[in-house]
């Protein structure tokens, strides 16, 4: 790929990548006044994230044997028109009920395009330069993702949750005609459809694999949690305005974005099993500390903004590791198992989403015991990888 066919087909993949996430944080600041101006309960508001994440879980395991049979194009094509529709459902709707429906086609929509996304980057590219490939989205993913939420507070702020809706279906009509003019068709050799599903059963199976994939979607419960329980916490109870949550937002995608570069440089010096020991660590600190806090009736912005930045500290060593070694594991079938790890890691998130929902929204206790939960299924992986075999605790040879 000529260098600057590749730097437009990196954007174009960027952009494809972010759109999933970037649909459900840049309205997190205008959960609270959505509720508030359709007359309806926190409840149901959170349950709006909690429908995206479920078909956007799902959506991986059907568009991704789709896109190997009849073409990476066309399918993020009819996920960005599906996502763009259900999108003018929001902006119009007239309660609650219609935008939990339209978040619904929205994540089958957004499930097609980010498993294109993923496929894309194989078909173009392999070893030495995939992966620096994967690590130029990984790196700039957080920044993307940080700008949502303070995009959605300032709107939110100075017009409307709906404006928020109307500045979403523009990025994606951006997106369509991005997609149309400039990505091409990567896929050379398309094959009868199949779900295949003998072979998730296969992966699934895989203990070593497992143990390993499952690290970073067990992540995501603490993620899911995060944009769930935050808008109301920082908001309603602690009495941050949009536009200020959506600041606070940016300062933790700033810091998944330092210690992304961090992980990156310490690769050189120690090993990923190491650094997902430091991630479980601080995975556990962050949600020991705000307990303490909240035993001692110290909640505030202060305490609740630095457990949240301890936790998603640990995102960069135990996410990509984590990956990284779950597909070393195996020797066929990526296509397949990026599937089913990104099924597995929304689907932690819905089931998050989904619990907090039935929760209280003015208690940061349910946040706080999930930063724990993570940290202890994290380190129950790791224990596992250790029983067949695997040396965590192994010192890496200096390259």
């Amino acid at each position: 790929m000529k260098n600057n066919n590749s730097k437009i087909f990196l954007f174009v993949v960027l952009v494809l990548t972010s759109l999933g996430y970037f649909a459900t944080d840049v309205y997190m600041p205008a959960l609270p006044a959505m509720a508030t101006d359709l007359l309806t309960t926190d409840s149901m508001a959170q349950l709006t994230i909690a429908s995206y994440m479920l078909s956007f879980a799902i959506a991986p395991l059907i568009f991704g044997p789709l896109s190997d049979s009849y073409g990476r194009k066309p399918i993020a094509l009819i996920g960005l028109v599906l996502a763009a529709l259900s999108t003018l459902v929001c902006i119009w709707a007239a309660d609650i009920y219609w935008i939990i429906g339209a978040r619904f086609i929205q994540g089958i929509g957004l499930g097609a395009v980010i498993t294109v996304a993923r496929a894309v980057i194989p078909d173009c590219y392999s070893g030495t330069q995939m992966a620096k490939f994967n690590s130029i989205i990984t790196i700039m993913m957080p920044i993307m993702l940080a700008i949502a939420p303070t995009v959605g507070g300032v709107l939110e702020d100075f017009y409307s949750w709906r404006m928020v809706f109307v500045f979403l279906g523009a990025f994606l009509s951006f997106a369509l005609i991005l997609t149309v003019f400039t990505l091409p068709e990567t896929l050379e050799n398309p094959h009868p459809f199949s779900l295949r599903i003998d072979t998730y059963k296969e992966l699934l199976t895989d203990r070593r694999f497992m143990y390993w994939c499952l690290i970073p979607p067990i992540l995501s419960i603490g993620i899911g949690a995060f944009i769930t329980a935050t808008p109301f916490l920082f908001q309603n109870v602690l009495g941050l305005s949009s536009t200020q949550f959506g600041l606070l937002s940016l300062a933790i995608g700033t810091s998944i974005f330092t210690f992304a570069i961090i992980n990156t440089k310490l690769l050189s010096y120690v090993s990923a099993e190491k650094l997902i020991v430091v991630g479980t660590a601080l995975q556990l600190v962050s949600g020991v500390f705000l307990i303490v806090c909240l035993s001692f009736g110290e909640l505030s912005v202060a305490t609740l903004l630095i457990s949240c930045l301890i936790y998603f500290t640990s995102v960069p060593f135990s996410f990509p590791n984590g990956m990284s070694l779950a597909f070393d594991t195996l020797k066929h079938h990526y296509g397949l198992a990026g599937a089913l790890f990104s099924t597995l890691q929304v689907f932690f998130m819905f089931l998050t989403s989904a619990i907090f929902s039935f929760l209280p929204a003015d208690s940061a206790y349910p946040l706080a015991i999930s930063f724990v939960v993570v940290g202890g299924l994290s380190y129950y992986c790791l224990y596992k990888q250790k029983q067949l075999g695997a040396v965590v605790v192994e010192e890496p040879e200096l390259g």
